[in-house]
């Protein structure tokens, strides 16, 4: 079975390296309007159902596609 996995963490990196600049949740907050605990739940991958204002917006933020933040990964049972 085959589950949705964010790649959140590796296009803030990147983000950060384009724009020479770190980036905090409040600063993306600021930037978004998205809930800092939301930022949070995507950084570590917890995300259960995926609203699409919110995949919207983080995809204008990253300046990326939806496929660039969303992605089909193998369940980890089945990587293991």
């Amino acid at each position: 079975m085959e589950h949705i996995r964010n790649r959140f963490n590796i296009l803030l990196a990147e983000k950060e390296f384009r724009d020479g600049r770190q980036y905090t949740y409040d600063d993306i907050r600021d930037l978004t309007g998205l809930a800092r605990g939301t930022l949070s739940f995507y950084a570590q991958n917890k995300i259960q159902r995926y609203d699409s204002q919110t995949v919207a917006t983080l995809c204008r933020f990253f300046e990326c596609e939806l496929t660039d933040l969303l992605e089909l990964s193998p369940a980890a049972t089945e990587a293991a």
